[in-house]
């Protein structure tokens, strides 16, 4: 094994995933494992191969991870979710994943959602919580007839940090940034 230099510097990484980049974590918990899947971005770089200001363009993969214990994880590679080279080839980005899965006709089947940026949602789905996913609908769960509605919850009292809110409005309970529902 050969040790190489890593991509980030010190304190600008995610502890259970050094080798690759891994922004906007989701857990599912499924048979004493603990998966995670997360926004696979990955660096843009200039005709002579300078690494450019990322502008989250071009972000069409998710990486999913696993443990059974919280310490040693494994890496179960890239699932290639939008683009041309995606399972959701009609959407250009993957942001934001979430999973879920739910036991049909005897069957296991996994659900993989993401957003495609500001255009819709997607939705893969798989017979294991690593893939292989596929893309049934072949769209945006918007046009099979469902609507996506995000709430912002707390506008009028954008703070300048979460610590100023927290001071300031002292809330109760749980706070929820946003929610998010799907309605047949």
């Amino acid at each position: 094994m050969t040790l190489r230099q890593g991509y980030k510097k010190q304190g600008e990484h995610n502890p259970v995933m050094t080798q690759r980049f891994g922004a906007d974590p989701y857990a599912l918990v499924y048979d004493g494992r603990v998966y995670l899947y997360m926004t696979g971005d990955t660096f843009i770089r200039d005709e002579n191969g300078e690494v450019m200001e990322n502008v989250y363009s071009q972000i069409d993969r998710i990486n999913v991870i696993s443990s059974e214990d919280l310490v040693n994880w494994t890496d179960h590679g890239t699932v290639y979710a939008a683009g041309a080279n995606g399972a959701a080839s009609w959407g250009k980005n993957s942001w934001a994943p979430a999973a879920a899965c739910k036991e049909i006709d005897g069957v296991m089947k996994f659900f993989l959602y993401f957003a495609n940026g500001g255009n819709g949602i997607a939705v893969l789905e798989a017979d294991s919580p690593t893939g292989p996913f596929t893309d049934r609908l072949g769209e945006r769960l918007e046009q099979k007839g469902y609507s996506c509605e995000i709430k912002v919850e707390n506008r009028k009292l954008q703070k300048e940090s979460p610590q100023e809110f927290l001071e300031q409005e002292k809330p109760a309970g749980k706070l929820h940034r946003y929610s998010f529902d799907v309605k047949a």
